[in-house]
């Protein structure tokens, strides 16, 4: 499984690191991709992001890691914003192992796995490039052919971060 943080406010690589190690006690074998400064996207008036991606395992439901997520961003300082818009913390499950799942709630799609954007964001793709070259994102592609396409605007710069 692969996860997704970002942020934007405040202590953005401590942040991300505090989360990271909460997302630890969650996931067998967790590791933890290096820091990358972000240009942001879709909404650009904002400061830079500090992104990143970890993989792993876990016995959880997607449903129930997702759960687990979204209390770590609660217990971090997270608030509701615009979306794609500045935040202190932002934890994604990106894919669960082979599975393509999709949850609705409220009418709302709460959950769709893989993430449906992932393969857009060049700031989940190198991260997770460092993890795993050769990773496939299920019914989409192996992350070094998604990797050749056309991501222009999309800066990132490898952050020297010592938590």
């Amino acid at each position: 499984m692969a996860i997704a943080f970002g942020s934007n406010l405040g202590d953005s690589s401590g942040t991300i690191i505090k989360a990271a190690s909460r997302v630890a006690e969650l996931i067998v074998h967790f590791q933890l991709a290096p820091l990358y400064a972000t240009s942001p996207m879709y909404v650009e008036n904002q400061p830079e992001f500090v992104n990143t991606v970890g993989i792993g395992n876990t016995e959880l439901s997607p449903r129930a890691l997702l759960a687990q997520l979204k209390q770590i961003e609660q217990e971090l300082g997270r608030v509701p914003t615009e979306p794609n818009g500045p935040r202190i913390i932002d934890i994604d499950l990106l894919t669960y192992g082979a599975m393509r799942y999709s949850w609705h709630c409220d009418g709302d799609r709460a959950l769709v796995i893989p993430h449906p954007r992932m393969h857009e964001r060049r700031f989940v793709l190198v991260p997770l490039s460092d993890l795993d070259g050769g990773f496939v994102i299920p019914g989409v592609g192996n992350i070094g052919d998604l990797l050749h396409g056309d991501f222009a605007g999309q800066e990132l710069r490898k952050l020297d971060f010592v938590g």
